[in-house]
Protein backbone atom coordinates (compact mmCIF):
# COMPACT_ATOMS: atom_id res chain seq x y z
CA UNK A 1 0.00 0.00 0.00
CA UNK A 2 3.32 2.32 0.71
CA UNK A 3 4.50 1.44 -2.07
CA UNK A 4 1.28 2.11 -4.49
CA UNK A 5 0.75 5.38 -2.52
CA UNK A 6 5.04 6.29 -3.47
CA UNK A 7 3.99 5.65 -6.91
CA UNK A 8 1.09 8.01 -7.74
CA UNK A 9 2.76 10.52 -5.81
CA UNK A 10 5.63 10.74 -8.09
CA UNK A 11 3.27 10.18 -11.09
CA UNK A 12 1.48 13.43 -9.78
CA UNK A 13 4.85 15.11 -9.55
CA UNK A 14 5.79 14.30 -13.32
CA UNK A 15 2.71 15.06 -15.26
CA UNK A 16 3.43 18.51 -14.16
CA UNK A 17 1.19 19.04 -11.66
CA UNK A 18 1.69 22.13 -9.75
CA UNK A 19 3.00 22.31 -6.11
CA UNK A 20 1.05 25.02 -3.60
CA UNK A 21 3.91 27.31 -3.56
CA UNK A 22 4.03 27.04 -7.62
CA UNK A 23 0.07 27.84 -7.18
CA UNK A 24 0.61 30.87 -5.08
CA UNK A 25 3.47 32.41 -6.96
CA UNK A 26 0.58 31.78 -10.31
CA UNK A 27 -2.30 33.49 -8.45
CA UNK A 28 0.17 36.32 -7.18
CA UNK A 29 1.50 36.82 -10.96
CA UNK A 30 -2.14 37.57 -11.91
CA UNK A 31 -2.66 39.77 -9.10
CA UNK A 32 0.31 41.97 -10.20
CA UNK A 33 -0.83 41.41 -13.74
CA UNK A 34 -4.27 43.08 -13.11
CA UNK A 35 -2.70 45.87 -10.59
CA UNK A 36 -0.19 46.86 -13.69
CA UNK A 37 -3.58 47.06 -15.99
CA UNK A 38 -4.84 49.15 -13.31
CA UNK A 39 -2.19 51.49 -13.13
CA UNK A 40 -1.89 51.76 -16.96
CA UNK A 41 -5.04 52.60 -16.96
CA UNK A 42 -4.91 55.16 -14.01
CA UNK A 43 -7.96 52.91 -12.12
CA UNK A 44 -8.08 52.97 -8.47
CA UNK A 45 -4.52 54.60 -7.65
CA UNK A 46 -4.51 55.89 -4.31
CA UNK A 47 -5.74 52.12 -3.59
CA UNK A 48 -2.68 50.57 -5.26
CA UNK A 49 -0.91 53.01 -3.53
CA UNK A 50 -1.40 52.48 0.02
CA UNK A 51 -3.23 55.94 0.23
CA UNK A 52 0.74 57.07 0.24
CA UNK A 53 -0.74 59.52 -2.98
CA UNK A 54 -1.21 63.42 -3.02
CA UNK A 55 -3.88 64.53 -5.75
CA UNK A 56 -3.92 62.45 -8.37
CA UNK A 57 -0.64 59.75 -8.06
CA UNK A 58 0.87 60.98 -10.93
CA UNK A 59 4.50 60.66 -9.47
CA UNK A 60 3.76 57.18 -7.82
CA UNK A 61 2.06 56.03 -11.38
CA UNK A 62 4.96 57.66 -13.34
CA UNK A 63 7.73 55.38 -11.15
CA UNK A 64 5.53 52.26 -11.31
CA UNK A 65 5.26 52.38 -15.31
CA UNK A 66 8.94 53.83 -16.04
CA UNK A 67 9.88 50.39 -14.02
CA UNK A 68 7.44 48.40 -15.70
CA UNK A 69 8.76 49.38 -18.86
CA UNK A 70 12.49 48.84 -18.52
CA UNK A 71 13.05 44.92 -17.50
CA UNK A 72 15.99 44.30 -15.37
CA UNK A 73 15.47 47.76 -13.39
CA UNK A 74 16.19 47.39 -9.77
CA UNK A 75 14.85 48.84 -6.77
CA UNK A 76 18.18 50.60 -6.39
CA UNK A 77 17.57 52.38 -9.80
CA UNK A 78 14.54 53.89 -7.71
CA UNK A 79 16.44 56.23 -5.87
CA UNK A 80 14.19 59.11 -4.18
CA UNK A 81 17.28 61.70 -4.38
CA UNK A 82 17.27 61.79 -7.81
CA UNK A 83 13.57 61.47 -9.40
CA UNK A 84 11.75 62.84 -5.93
CA UNK A 85 9.65 60.77 -3.49
CA UNK A 86 6.21 59.73 -4.80
CA UNK A 87 8.18 58.26 -8.36
CA UNK A 88 10.71 55.87 -6.19
CA UNK A 89 7.95 54.69 -4.23
CA UNK A 90 6.07 53.80 -7.61
CA UNK A 91 9.11 52.70 -9.03
CA UNK A 92 9.93 50.26 -6.37
CA UNK A 93 6.34 48.91 -6.72
CA UNK A 94 7.17 48.67 -9.99
CA UNK A 95 9.80 46.70 -10.33
CA UNK A 96 8.20 44.19 -7.59
CA UNK A 97 5.36 44.08 -9.91
CA UNK A 98 7.63 43.45 -12.95
CA UNK A 99 9.46 41.01 -11.06
CA UNK A 100 6.55 39.00 -10.76
CA UNK A 101 4.59 39.39 -14.44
Amino acid sequence: MRRAAIIAVMALASCGAPTPGEEAMAELSVSMRAEADMVRRGVDLPLIFDGRCTDDCSGHRAGYLWALDRPGVDTIDCDPARQGRSFAEGCAKGVVAASLQ
